[in-house]
């Protein structure tokens, strides 16, 4: 996301250096910025995003604002 707008949306398998990969060929120069939801036991996610220069925030599941489509999914 840029400010409001939806740049693009895609689907990868959950590996870090492919996100930091895909994000650094489509969108060169540019500040990373993520907010990652986890609990207890996803924090080596965060700390390998930060190595990978990703300004990566860790946040509770139940914080993130969704949809009534999405509370119905879930």
């Amino acid at each position: 996301m840029h400010e409001k707008l939806v740049c693009k949306t895609f689907t990868q398998p959950p590996v870090s250096d492919t996100l930091v990969s895909y994000i650094e060929k489509n969108y060169p120069d540019t500040n990373y910025y993520s907010a990652y939801e986890t609990s207890y036991c996803g924090f080596w996610i965060h700390k390998k995003l930060i190595e990978l220069d990703v300004n990566n925030i860790v946040v509770n599941p139940v914080d993130i604002p969704t949809s009534d489509k999405d509370r119905k999914q879930k």
